[in-house]
């Protein structure tokens, strides 16, 4: 290890996870309670799909990369409007019934709520585990496509000079 490939910010990151995860392990009951307040309160659900709707909009309306599909069926048949209301549904729709699953397991089994009758342990992990892969989707999605017109709005390809 040199200098050279020490980062600061990483390092600093590492350090309050760390204080983080030991903040929470320390204070366990609290902690559940906050997740389970902020689960309840649809902050999440209504953030999900602001990012949703502002980041496909934006990366419409702003980005001059080829990003769009246009070769999509969806974009052939009906233009960039159906587009854009089609991949805000699956940014949305994705992400909210994710989080409403993962939020009723949570309170199964952190506060002895019954919302999955009937299930066995390997089916709530099946919905555990697709579930937090879908809010990841839909998330870092739409997350990524307002970084994308945020940071690369006025980028153009570039072809590389002939010599």
């Amino acid at each position: 290890m040199t200098q050279k490939n020490f980062s600061p910010l990483r390092f600093f990151v590492v350090v309050f996870l760390l204080v983080l995860g030991l903040v929470i392990f320390s204070n366990k009951e609290e902690a559940k309670r906050v997740v389970k307040i902020i689960l309840e309160s649809n902050w999440p659900t209504v953030l999900l799909w602001l990012f949703s709707i502002v980041g496909v909009v934006s990366e419409r309306f702003f980005s001059t990369l080829n990003v769009n599909n246009e070769s999509g069926v969806i974009y052939q048949s009906f233009g960039k409007y159906a587009d854009a209301i089609f991949s805000i549904a699956t940014f949305g729709f994705a992400g909210s019934t994710s989080l409403a699953l993962l939020k009723g397991l949570y309170l199964q089994l952190f506060f002895d709520g019954t919302y999955f009758t009937g299930f066995a342990d390997f089916d709530l992990a099946s919905i555990f585990l697709i579930s937090s892969f879908l809010l990841f989707h839909s998330a870092n999605g739409a997350l990524r496509l307002i970084i994308n017109a945020v940071f690369q709005a006025e980028a153009k390809d570039i072809t590389p000079a002939k010599t």
